[in-house]
């Protein structure tokens, strides 16, 4: 060992070698309070990471930190030149990530900075070195009865965020999976990778309810044949002729042990070999939607001059405004720089630079993007694909607002009823809650207060000397009393429940009973309530009482039918609708903290919660409201009997509902806001989405398209939209649903900047730019903007070649045989969501592929079905003693769920 050094010291992620100052990070974070927090190179270390005397230790003159410099090329050619076996180890392991295209990444690069196409293909490629070995000793003749030695591969459209070029490697990289013994299951719509697989299965035929079944199984000519497919439909374009659309036409890449070349004799991965064909009789007609607007817009552009942010070179763009402009290229391009590090943030910061310093230390600061100067730029919103899951409590109906409507509209014509007794609540004379109220004093005293002030924010001083004019002496505010003379001001934007104290009834007072009750109710306008020595509260009202047991009820609020507040919440499981933690959840363990703080460490946790970990709520099972807001009816309808619907079947609902009277007037302004989001959400594909359904079980293009349908809502006018791949999780069918929805968001007067790589938006977009002309420190530049057939025309730009020329089919020149496929895996009878009992199978040793249009059950069929079964073979074998899973998996059956 090098100075008595062990391997541990080399590490910086632990070991006593790392800088011990920044934790092996190479830079210190700086808050700066209402500033964005500034990150600075360690001074201790001076960014290498580690402490001197590691750094001293030389292999063939480079240090830990001058190795980790090195990109994958330069590091296979360096340890090759060491000769040695770990050096030959080494080389051979990192030339896979050559093979693959990621010879540009820096060894010591982090793994946040890497794009989703680059960091797809690193964590597969473990796995191809994996076994390389096994299937190097595996038998001809075993790999002729397609015997299965390697893993079962389960992916949910992993072409996500990828590029067409990336998606070519993708898939050189699945077939690379399978020839060496490996089976693949993914879910996909992207018809690159569904044209290439040896089996599909098809879901549908349609979403929701009206989904689940199999349509069709087979190969991609089987699907085509099948006439209720809509898979099949849009395979039949591209398998159909010779001509076809540019965006599926086929190429086959020809492969190199170089993915970027130095010099001009060595070929890439990704040269293009098939001449484009002419598109099919009526495809030229499928040209962007029209654009009423025919001057493209008259308040200029966004210019931006010297882009330097991440791997932008120094770059200057002029982005057209109220137009459709789709910024691609591959991954790692530097889109995402230019769209979301540089639009929005400046525009972000700029509207943040509008507000005091002592408002902005409560919002998170973007930091400021490395740019010589942004003009033109408008107020900007940025609709991401969702990189962490959604709080606890938020829905559907919550991230869309929809909910705030249902929530005033069964506070304003909803009906109480009593959770007891089912029976409609009704007035109460104050005789007889004088009565009840002599009853209870004669068990233990009872103080009788009057409602002031409920769940409002203030200061709340006025309040208090009003009570005080009146001769009151004590105050019960937010569950303590309070006498008057020692009220300060309360916490101004916290909301505060107070009341007055209006007199103590016990055995001796209770002849005064009739008149503090009278005055109490007086005071608060009809309803009273009575604390008894427990500090328990009991409402009464002569407005809201059951007529069955003499239960009495508050004023409805729109408070009432929020989960996230008090008011509403279930109490049992804090209006979550699940339990995991109890006490946590509902704040009965204080320890100490205060009530917020327990809330929040309890929504902090709701977001790491798993699928199993969590039970339903055994009282609001799953509608997250107490039974008081349960009880509130609109013509038979309760608020969570709304939100188990789908936003289809809701709008239908709420369509056949009548109103009389006042509540006609009321609902006239709310009933078309409901309808409107809606609509809107039916507009973007997600009309399948139950309203009640948790953020965080949506995917990241469900939760995009979920905030576009909450931004089409809001009307705004001359605003810039910044969408990341918005087309994401959406069937063929679906696309041009969307592209009409945000067509309608430009026509407003909107501007909108796109990240895809989807080749129909790029047809419907007014403006494209194309960035690259590589990845990483290959990318940066602008390689072409303009229109459509700008693009095409481009000899440098990688986008022009994938659309003149996309991939071939198949991919490895020929399709799997089936014939030879012995081992299977059969599902019988899955029954989950909306799968109606379906039974289909997919061979061992092939790709295949799931799909379906969106909500067809694909998500649930690979996640509660397919997934689950695994694991309980695995188990299986495990207990049995039998490690490997293939050898009988093909007799796997899953339960009836």
């Amino acid at each position: 060992m090098a100075q008595g050094l062990t391997a541990g010291a080399f590490s910086f992620n632990s070991g006593s070698g790392r800088c011990e100052r920044c934790s092996g990070t190479g830079y210190e974070k700086i808050e700066m309070q209402f500033l964005s927090d500034l990150f600075v190179r360690c001074a201790e270390c001076e960014g290498k990471r580690f402490q001197p005397h590691v750094l001293k230790v030389r292999l063939h003159d480079k240090s830990i930190h001058d190795i980790l410099q090195l990109t994958v090329s330069e590091a296979i050619e360096f340890f090759a030149r060491i000769g040695e076996e770990p050096g030959t180890q080494i080389s051979s392991g990192l030339r896979v990530l050559e093979e693959v295209g990621l010879g540009y990444l820096r060894l010591g690069q982090p793994l946040n900075t890497l794009s989703g196409g680059e960091s797809q293909r690193l964590k597969l490629v473990g796995h191809l070195a994996e076994t390389k070995n096994v299937a190097d000793s595996t038998s001809n003749a075993q790999r002729q009865k397609a015997k299965a030695i390697g893993n079962l591969f389960i992916f949910d459209e992993p072409t996500t965020g990828l590029h067409f070029d990336d998606v070519a490697v993708l898939l050189q990289l699945f077939q690379r999976l399978v020839d060496r013994g490996h089976s693949i299951v993914v879910i996909e719509h992207n018809l690159e990778v569904i044209k290439c697989a040896d089996w599909i299965i098809d879901l549908g035929p349609e979403a929701g309810e009206a989904g689940g079944e199999v349509v069709a199984t087979g190969t991609p000519e089987e699907i085509t044949r099948v006439k209720q497919s809509h898979t099949g439909k849009f395979l039949r374009a591209i398998l159909g002729s010779a001509g076809m659309l540019p965006a599926v036409r086929g190429i086959l890449p020809r492969t190199t042990q170089r993915a970027y070349a130095d010099d001009d004799n060595e070929v890439t991965i990704r040269a293009a070999e098939e001449p484009s064909g002419r598109m099919p009789d009526g495809v030229s007609r499928m040209l962007a939607l029209p654009n009423q607007r025919a001057d493209g817009g008259t308040n200029g552009a966004i210019q931006i001059y010297g882009a330097r942010e991440h791997n932008l070179k120094n770059i200057d763009i002029k982005i057209p405004r109220e137009q459709l402009v789709v910024i691609t290229g591959l991954s790692g391009s530097g889109k995402s720089t230019l769209a979301f590090d540089i639009l929005f943030a400046e525009g972000q910061r700029r509207f943040l630079d509008s507000m005091s310093p002592y408002a902005r230390q409560f919002v998170e600061q973007l930091e400021k993007p490395d740019v010589d100067l942004v003009s033109g730029l408008p107020p900007s919103v940025a609709i991401e694909q969702r990189v962490t899951r959604g709080g606890g409590k938020s829905t559907v109906a919550t991230v869309t607002e929809v909910y705030h409507f249902f929530r005033l509209l069964f506070a304003k014509t909803g009906t109480q009823f009593c959770p007891d007794c089912d029976l409609p609540v009704a007035k109460q004379s104050v005789a007889s809650i004088v009565k009840q109220i002599e009853a209870a004093a004669k068990r233990a005293p009872l103080k009788v207060l009057a409602p002031l002030v409920k769940a409002r924010k203030g200061f709340h001083t006025d309040v208090a000397r009003w009570a005080e004019r009146q001769g009151f002496d004590t105050l019960y505010v937010d569950g303590r009393l309070v006498p008057i003379s020692h009220f300060r001001k309360l916490e101004r934007f916290k909301e505060h429940t107070i009341d007055v104290v209006v007199g103590m009834i016990d055995r001796r007072r209770i002849v005064h009973a009739r008149d503090v009750v009278r005055r109490a109710l007086e005071i608060g306008r009809g309803t009273a309530r009575l604390l008894d020595s427990k500090n328990r509260l009991t409402v009464t009202s002569t407005e809201m009482s059951c007529p069955g047991c003499g239960r009495a009820f508050e004023e409805l609020d729109p408070r009432l039918f929020s989960f996230n507040s008090p008011h509403g919440a279930c109490e049992e499981c804090g209006g979550f609708g699940e339990i995991w933690d109890q006490d946590l959840q509902t704040a009965a363990s204080r320890d100490g903290e205060s009530l917020l703080e327990n809330e929040l460490a309890a929504e902090r946790e709701s977001e790491c919660i798993e699928a199993g970990e969590a039970r339903e709520c055994p009282s609001c099972h799953g509608s997250r409201l107490n039974a008081v807001a349960r009880h509130v009816r609109v013509q038979g309808f309760t608020i969570d009997q709304f939100t188990n619907l789908s936003a289809s079947e809701a709008a239908r609902t709420i369509k056949r509902l009548r109103f009389k009277g006042t509540h006609q007037t009321v609902a006239a302004g709310l009933v078309p806001e409901i309808q409107q989001r809606l609509r809107f959400m039916e507009k973007v594909g997600l009309g399948y989405l139950a309203l009640g359904r948790s953020a965080k079980t949506l995917s990241g293009g469900e939760s995009q398209r979920i905030r576009l349908a909450a931004q089409l809502g809001s009307n705004l006018r001359g605003v810039l939209y910044v969408l990341d791949e918005p087309t994401i999780g959406l069937h063929p069918r679906d696309n041009l649903r969307l592209l009409e929805t945000l067509t309608a968001l430009r026509n407003k007067g909107n501007s909108l900047v796109v990240v895809e790589h989807d080749d129909e938006t790029m047809r419907h977009a007014d403006h494209i730019i194309d960035l690259g002309p590589r990845a990483g420190i290959h990318g940066g530049e602008v390689v072409i903007t303009g229109t459509l057939r700008d693009i095409e025309k481009n000899p440098n730009s990688e986008t022009a070649r994938c659309l003149n020329a996309p991939l071939c089919h198949p991919i490895r020149g020929s399709r799997r045989p089936l014939r030879d496929a012995e081992n299977w895996i059969e599902i019988r009878s899955a029954c989950a969501n909306n799968l109606k009992g379906i039974d289909f199978r997919f061979p061992l040793g092939r790709l295949s592929v799931i799909t379906g249009i969106s909500g067809s059950g694909k998500s649930t069929l690979m996640h509660d079905i397919i997934w689950p079964a695994v694991c309980e073979q695995l188990k299986e074998r495990k207990r049995a003693g039998n490690g490997d899973l293939f050898k009988l998996v093909s007799e796997a059956r899953a339960p009836t769920i």
